[in-house]
């Protein structure tokens, strides 16, 4: 019995570990979309700022 209640904190903690990694790896992620559209955003109306001004 012993045994089986440690294979499941094992399990429990693996899994757990991993989430923990991956957050932080979903953050970069979601950080990385938002600057890139930001950039592109940033792109698209200076360039139509500039077709008005001619």
């Amino acid at each position: 019995m012993a045994k089986e209640e440690n294979l499941l904190l094992v399990i429990l903690a693996i899994i757990l570990g991993i989430l923990v990694l991956l957050f932080p790896l979903f953050g970069v992620f979601t950080a990385s979309i938002l600057a890139g559209l930001s950039i592109l955003f940033l792109g698209i109306n200076t360039k139509l700022y500039t077709l008005g001004k001619q």
